[in-house]
């Protein structure tokens, strides 16, 4: 007799387990920190909507109340899922009553149906608001606009409460959920048996079908594809044969769209049959003839598409702007000429696509997609040459290298003989030129040689040295761009000064940094690689880089991986800052001086070879893989706290979100109130911005560790929260810096103020803030990521504190802490003494001066010099605890957490209770979405004759 399993069904109280995704170790408090700011972006941005639709009447019309109800359905939505998602990340924790799971998913779909109906319903209010303006008013009246808003959320809530209605009382056999969140499918999934007709249901309510198709659907997905098809077929059918029969249809943009339905036949009989007959019988396998022509036929209906369109679009041109030659210029034969020109375009372009394709080596038959494509058939090709191809490949390699070699050696060439082309433009498209020989030599020997002689060996040497050049080309290809930009920004921008500031000299001095700095990147990315072991040869590219090299490494290579993602994400957003600047600028300039032609002309001249570098950056830039966990950190944090964590955590929490609300409110105000539109507001954007930051690196970690037993954190993270931390802390002092010299100047030169705090001289100051943040805190951390950690590995700290975990090393600190030590001697000391510096020549100015000019200035300085002393002094204390050994550890860390959360706290506090056009621009805020609900002229405009 045959042994058949029968599944036993779950008996109530059920409770599921969300399967959800899998959450790096140490990396629970980063995404739970993301969730929860997502989710306040979704209660904040759709609550301020809802509040002020509700308060202010004036918007009381049919679209914005409709906006309401939409703001409302996306909070909804929000709070089903993420606050689910919060609890996972902070706590672990994946289990979930049968209750809690019914209204999750219940508010879920019914999200979903209701932003449907909603959107539905705006659509028709716009089609009255556009199609019948006269009747709007008259149609869309205050009782029918409530009927609207209710019938969409009544629509919505029946639909899903018959879906949910139908799986009362379906036994369930599983409690695995395999998702992030519950849903009706989701819970369908572990019925004991099949559920035709919730699925059914299911299917037909929301039209979504899904590619897996469960067992005993596939008849159900065959027919649903097959009305799909069907639509297809008779829709467009009946197009062609009422366009075809009837005569007076025969006009231009007629054809044209008999053209576009047998295109979307084609486009519908390629993927849908193959997709019905997979759905009837299961059948994967395609043969590879039937694969071509199914990709060939998908991607000809794709390019007829695009090419039937643009002839469309070309004659709704015509029929606008040129309408009385219309008829002149769109005759039968030119109409015939343009409907074969878009199809044989497009077939052109295929041929040739899937020509290239001839021959190609296969190496799999997986092809992952519901049809076949070119991409997805290509994504199964191994780089092997074919037996005698090689020949073939090294005639169009050398052909390439000769093509660069000449074109690029011909323009470097006419540039250097011709002495009238001796401007820094031209100059730098020498360079640029050089560059491309180097980075084509770099590559296409190596190759040749492959194709010709089939050896695939390289020497340790010749493959360092090619990776040198290859990364080299890329660094000095972005290095020469953002001098070529700067130069147009010159050009167009400073015209009459351009000749006196770009002298032969300087031009010198920028060609020479432009490869300099790109070279001493490159040096350093390498030099971290000397010595270190290879476990293995085969490098899996067609060309060496440091990255395949580094793949090959028998250990991991942290240092080497953080050095070159550093450094690639440092070259290429200071290069791209450097373009996107100036390119902003002459964006500026020509749309100031519009009428100026050869301004414009000058700012294109270098767009081609921006556009070209970006293409290229991909795959020249250093793309070091990502540092690979060794090891993991447990942060301790404040054993004392056990008892009274919940506590602890809501005040924490509490203090992060007004550390949060209260910079993000400064930051706001001082970048959009033109009336803060002062150097000092700038800086002080900017401290708030660092403010944010520097508690983000350290708050939610330390929120996580009071919610769950065992805090952990990767070597990497912990690096990397240690760099940051302290970089973030010492940026936030030359800040303050910056500040006291704005005040300095402020008070002491008065007259000058205006002219030297320019705005580049304010970018100036902050970036150097930032840059000396960033050099400043690498020697006292670049030696914690060399050491090794061979336990304990529990961090006595509430993060990543470098003395902490500094005590986990194995060997000998000494130096470490001493260059750390230095390091943080010399942030505090040249910040504290330029700051005190500017305070003791501010006294001996305002010793000259009345009382009431000394009350104004202490005025406007009293906010900067209350921070200043808040910050430097618990940063004192901190360092006191640290130094003085009877200090408890205990009393270390709550000395450390309240340094961390103190000045940020306070710092909103501050500058809104002392400066008065601070709180004016609060008030100016407030005010705009505050007006009264009822007023004056209201209530006299609403009389009736």
């Amino acid at each position: 007799m045959e042994n058949i399993t029968k599944l036993t069904p779950l008996k109530q109280p059920i409770v599921f387990e969300l399967e959800g995704f899998i959450v790096p170790q140490g990396q629970g408090p980063v995404l739970f920190f993301l969730a929860l700011l997502n989710y306040m972006v979704v209660l904040l941005a759709n609550g301020i909507v809802v509040g002020i639709i509700v308060k202010d009447r004036t918007l009381h019309r049919p679209m914005n109340v409709m906006i309401c109800n939409l703001a409302a359905c996306d909070m909804l939505g929000g709070t089903a899922v993420l606050i689910r998602l919060m609890i996972y990340l902070a706590t672990g924790q994946k289990k979930i009553l049968y209750v809690e799971a019914i209204a999750q998913a219940f508010s879920v779909h019914t999200y979903g149906a209701a932003v449907q109906t909603l959107l539905a319903t705006m659509a028709y209010d716009r089609y009255l608001a556009v199609c019948e303006p006269l009747r709007y008013h008259a149609i869309m009246t205050p009782s029918r606009l409530l009927f609207s808003c209710v019938l969409a959320w009544v629509v919505a809530l029946m639909c899903i409460i018959v879906l949910f209605a139908l799986n009362v009382g379906t036994p369930l056999c599983g409690t695995t959920i395999k998702h992030v969140y519950c849903s009706n499918r989701s819970i369908l999934r572990l019925a004991c048996e099949p559920t035709p007709i919730n699925n059914i249901y299911g299917l037909c309510m929301s039209w979504s079908l899904s590619f897996i198709v469960p067992q005993g659907q596939g008849p159900v997905l065959f027919f649903l594809a097959l009305l799909n098809y069907m639509v297809v077929l008779l829709a467009n059918g009946m197009v062609v044969g009422i366009i075809v029969k009837d005569r007076t249809l025969h006009r231009p943009m007629n054809v044209l769209i008999c053209n576009l339905a047998a295109c979307d036949i084609l486009g519908g009989t390629a993927v849908l049959i193959r997709l019905m007959i997979y759905f009837a019988t299961g059948q994967r396998k395609i043969v590879y003839v039937e694969a071509i022509a199914q990709a060939f036929t998908v991607h000809t209906y794709g390019a007829a598409v695009q090419a039937l369109l643009a002839t469309m679009a070309y004659d709704r041109y015509l029929a606008v702007c040129e309408p009385l030659r219309y008829h002149a210029i769109m005759t039968p034969s030119r109409l015939l000429f343009s409907c074969v020109l878009a199809w044989v375009v497009a077939l052109m372009c295929i041929i040739v696509l899937f020509a290239l394709n001839v021959g190609t080596p296969l190496c799999g038959t997986t092809i992952k997609h519901v049809y076949c494509s070119n991409r997805s058939i290509l994504r199964l090709a191994c780089f092997i040459v074919p037996q005698g191809q090689g020949p073939v490949l090294f005639f169009l390699a050398l052909l390439n290298y000769m093509v660069v070699l000449l074109a690029n050696g011909m323009v470097v060439g006419i540039i250097v003989k011709d002495r009238t082309l001796h401007r820094p433009m031209n100059v730098l498209i020498c360079n640029l030129a050089a560059c491309d020989i180097l980075g084509g030599t770099a590559v296409l020997i190596r190759l040749m040689i492959y194709f010709a002689t089939g050896q695939k060996k390289i020497v340790y040497v010749e493959a360092i040295a090619q990776a040198f050049t290859v990364h080299t080309y890329g660094a000095a290809v972005q290095t020469l761009l953002a001098t070529m930009a700067y130069d147009r920004y010159l050009a167009v921008c400073e015209p009459l000064r351009y000749h006196v500031i770009m002298t032969p000299s300087r031009l010198l001095f920028s060609c020479v940094l432009a490869w300099v700095v790109a070279l001493m990147c490159i040096i350093v990315l390498f030099a971290l690689n000397v010595g270190t072991p290879l476990c293995g040869t085969t490098i899996k590219h067609v060309y060496c880089s440091n990255r395949s090299i580094l793949h090959l490494a028998c250990e991991p290579t942290p240092i080497n991986n953080l050095y070159g993602l550093c450094m690639s994400w440092s070259l290429t957003t200071g290069c791209f800052l450097v373009i996107a600047f100036s390119y902003i600028r002459i964006l500026h300039a020509c749309i100031k001086n519009s009428s100026n032609t050869s301004m414009r002309s000058k700012a294109f001249q270098t767009y081609f070879y921006v556009t070209w570098a970006a293409s290229q950056r991909a795959s020249t830039q250093n793309s070091t893989r990502p540092p690979e966990v060794v090891s993991y950190f447990i942060i301790e944090g404040i054993t004392g706290l056990r008892e009274i964590r919940t506590v602890a955590f809501a005040i924490f929490l509490l203090a992060y979100i007004f550390i949060l609300v209260g910079n993000s409110m400064i930051i706001f105000l001082s970048w959009t109130d033109p009336k803060l539109n002062s150097p000092m507001f700038f800086f002080l954007g900017n401290l708030s911005i660092v403010d944010v930051l520097y508690t983000t690196v350290t708050i939610p970690n330390m929120l996580s560790g009071l919610l769950t037993k065992t805090h952990t954190i990767s070597v990497p993270g912990c690096f990397l929260q240690m760099y940051f931390f302290i970089q973030l802390a010492v940026t936030g002092r030359a800040i303050l810096t910056v500040m006291a010299y704005d005040r300095y100047m402020a008070v002491c030169n008065p007259l000058q103020y205006t002219a030297v705090m320019t705005k580049p001289v304010r970018c100036l100051l902050i970036a150097g803030a930032w840059a000396f943040g960033a050099f400043c805190t690498l020697p006292g951390t670049a030696p914690s990521w060399q050491q090794t950690y061979c336990g304990p590995n529990v961090v006595r700290h509430g993060w990543c504190d470098p003395s902490s975990v500094r005590r986990l090393v194995c060997g000998d600190t000494s130096s470490a802490s001493i260059l750390s030590l230095a390091s943080a001697l010399v942030a505090l000391l040249v910040t504290g003494v330029l700051i005190l510096t500017s305070y003791v020549l501010i006294s001996v100015s305002l010793s000259k001066k009345s009382m009431a000019e000394r009350l104004r200035v202490f005025g406007t300085c009293a906010a900067h010099l209350t921070v200043v002393s808040i910050s430097y002094g618990s940063a004192s204390i901190v360092y006191i605890s640290y130094r003085v050994g009877k200090f408890p550890v205990e009393v270390r860390i709550i000395v450390s957490v309240l340094y961390t959360v103190l000045t940020p706290f306070l710092n909103p506090v501050i500058y809104s209770l002392r400066n008065k056009e601070l709180r004016n621009a609060v008030k100016r805020t407030l005010s705009r979405h505050s007006r009264p609900a009822f007023s004056p002229k209201m209530r006299t405009n609403t009389v009736c004759p």
